[in-house]
């Protein structure tokens, strides 16, 4: 259907999605329910077509890149991570939450608050929630944190974040860009003043993790907390 029309009133994003969701489906499916080839093959050859339609299409780019194990690309790519989310972030909850049981800020907020109580830790003076999304780990730090941060590359993740009422701050960046200030010894008010940094479910998009690592322990005081949740593969 999509070949036999006239290409230029069709709008090329639209299709490309098309191709993308259709790459996507086939890619989940055993290889073997496919004809002639296996499914894996065929969820390419979509997904290649979409970034032919529209080759800024960040999820066909990710999913490509997975499908076929492209040594090149490490980590999900900031665009893809932006255009995920902000997709997302209207129903983010409701899916985790509801639908998946997501535990991953209580599962944090469980393991800070135990070692904080054994170390008779009180509270930390400025926390960095960092890829804070929809804001789920702010209730569960407010009261423990005297300046309390979010961050994350998604706007509209942000704009839900902001709707909770509990971050003194919230900022739109990529995490390693965003704790530079944390690192220059110019700005003295803000240089390694990190008490705690949180991250829950974030490091999942990311490659090499001990460049990110390093960031944050350049921004972090002396004697400072850093809590993170990982998958295990």
């Amino acid at each position: 259907i999509v070949q036999g029309m006239d290409q230029s009133l069709v709008d090329q994003s639209q299709i490309s999605m098309l191709y993308y969701l259709l790459g996507a489906a086939l890619s989940s499916l055993p290889s073997h329910r496919c004809k002639n080839i296996p499914c894996g093959e065929h969820a390419a050859k979509k997904l290649r077509q979409a970034l032919r339609h529209n080759p800024r299409n960040e999820e066909a780019k990710h999913a490509l890149s997975a499908l076929v194990a492209d040594p090149s690309i490490t980590e999900a790519s900031a665009e893809y991570i932006t255009s995920l989310f902000d997709e997302y972030a209207a129903t983010f909850d409701q899916a985790l939450l509801s639908g998946l049981h997501y535990q991953a800020p209580q599962l944090l907020w469980d393991m800070v608050s135990a070692q904080a109580e054994a170390h008779k830790r009180g509270k930390f003076g400025t926390v960095l929630d960092a890829g804070c999304g929809t804001g789920l780990c702010g209730p569960l730090f407010r009261n423990i944190s005297g300046t309390l941060i979010g961050l994350d590359l998604s706007p509209e993740m942000v704009e839900k974040a902001r709707e909770r009422m509990v971050y003194d701050e919230l900022e739109v960046a990529e995490i390693g860009k965003a704790l530079e200030k944390y690192q220059d010894k110019g700005e003295q008010r803000l240089f390694r003043q990190l008490d705690l940094i949180v991250a829950a479910d974030v490091f999942v998009y990311q490659g090499d993790l001990a460049r990110l690592f390093q960031a944050c322990a350049r921004s972090l005081k002396q004697g400072a907390w850093f809590a993170f949740t990982l998958e295990r593969l």
